[in-house]
């Protein structure tokens, strides 16, 4: 697991929702790929992104990869 966290202002409720499409986003001169690549990425890998939006703390998002098999 792999966890990141900001201190902006964080994801609000209505966006939550298509923070992962791609060309979504809520900034001016945001081209809305990063967190739809992060998730493709993810996917390709077997993992995935959890998000949260813990009060007055930003955005989180946790990593979770899968384990490989013993050798």
């Amino acid at each position: 697991m792999v966890s990141i966290i900001d201190e902006g202002p964080g994801i609000a409720a209505e966006d939550r929702e298509r923070i992962f499409d791609p060309f979504f986003s809520t900034r001016e001169n945001g081209t809305g790929l990063g967190l739809a690549i992060a998730s493709r990425l993810m996917d390709e890998h077997e993992g995935y992104i959890e998000v949260a939006n813990p009060p007055g703390k930003g955005a989180a998002f946790l990593l979770r990869f899968p384990l490989l098999p013993s050798v």
